[in-house]
């Protein structure tokens, strides 16, 4: 209980200097991973987390303007965003070249990391930084690179024999 208060706590303070609140949690539990009951803060974490995460993907979901996402602006923005991302990621997975494991791998697995988009996106939707065409792009762009990648991934991992090995038997559970 005090792990997920102290976690909470930092959270909190994370947000009211002007950060997302991932970074105080974030910063809690590199600090908690250094006590003995470690093992009992992750364990209360991951059941809280199980809990508390639908309810967060639920409430970005009832704030997305499903008119905005029929808007051309949108689709184009959509469209920018998932070419800039998925570019970035792969060209990325290429940047250490010391790395001598399956590059293309590695680019095609970070392609469905867009929960923490989302968890900046939508205190950016309720303080009116970003518009609800922003706002929908972006929740549309998570969207689609978590519904994709998984053949994607299944699809880059065919061609190396060595990926089997690491991959699930289905192309469920990555995003």
């Amino acid at each position: 209980v005090m792990g997920l208060a102290f976690a909470f706590f930092l959270a909190a303070l994370a947000g009211m200097l002007g950060s997302a609140i991932i970074v105080g949690g974030f910063v809690a539990g590199v600090l908690l991973n250094r006590i003995d009951q470690r093992d009992d803060v992750q364990r209360s974490a991951g059941a809280m987390g199980s809990l508390l995460t639908p309810i967060f993907f639920a409430s970005v979901g009832a704030s997305v303007d499903l008119r905005a996402l029929a808007e051309p602006r949108t689709l184009l923005i959509t469209l920018v965003l998932l070419a800039a991302g998925a570019i970035g990621k792969i060209i990325a997975a290429y940047a250490p070249i010391w790395f001598k494991g399956n590059k293309a791998l590695i680019g095609t697995v970070m392609l469905p990391r867009g929960e923490v988009e989302l968890i900046v996106a939508q205190p950016g939707l309720a303080i009116g930084a970003l518009d609800t065409s922003l706002f929908g792009a972006i929740t549309l762009m998570v969207l689609l690179t978590t519904l994709l990648s998984p053949p994607l991934i299944q699809a880059v991992a065919k061609r190396d024999p060595r990926a089997g090995q690491l991959l699930p038997a289905k192309a469920g559970g990555f995003g």
